[in-house]
């Protein structure tokens, strides 16, 4: 009749404690993330800005006008940009595999796990990131939205590597 199994009572346990983070919690503490992100990036360029005498106020310029940019300001982009995406790579791969949570989702309450309740290992926060995050970023952000109109909240690296970020 009503018999409940020891597992289907854990099952039933992991799903009403993996209560999914809202929208809103997930994008706050990816603002905070990405905003960290700027911060040490931008710590980090300080010396070669210093090194090739770059104006800063001249290069953005040049972007948001159309004008041409110049060789020095070109490699300053390359660079920065190469500095960002290495650390952005270290910042989520590191921090979620190692607990879940980066700096953002920790401030927020949120936290990721993989679909089983499990927490989460480097393998999976690296395909989260690199496949999952890539992913979702050339659908035009359409991936990152997804989780708006998904049944547990879930962006399609959630689905790709089989994780959810729950409220903790």
């Amino acid at each position: 009749m009503g018999c409940v199994t020891s597992t289907h009572a854990h099952h039933l346990h992991l799903e009403s404690a993996m209560r999914p983070a809202s929208f809103g919690q997930r994008y706050l503490a990816l603002f905070l993330d990405l905003l960290f992100l700027e911060i040490l990036g931008a710590l980090i360029a300080f010396p070669f800005i210093q090194q090739v005498d770059l104006n800063l106020r001249s290069v953005l310029i040049s972007l948001f006008t159309g004008h041409r940019i110049d060789q020095e300001s070109f490699t300053f982009i390359l660079v920065y940009s190469a500095i960002l995406t290495g650390l952005g790579s270290w910042y989520f791969v590191g921090f979620i595999g190692n607990n879940g949570q980066t700096p953002g989702k920790k401030l927020v309450g949120i936290q990721v796990r993989q679909q089983n309740g499990s927490p989460v290992n480097y393998s999976i926060a690296a395909n989260r990131f690199f496949i999952g995050y890539s992913i979702s970023t050339i659908s035009f952000g359409l991936g990152f939205y997804w989780a708006l109109f998904d049944t547990h909240n879930e962006a399609w690296h959630d689905k790709i590597a089989s994780t959810r970020v729950i409220r903790f």
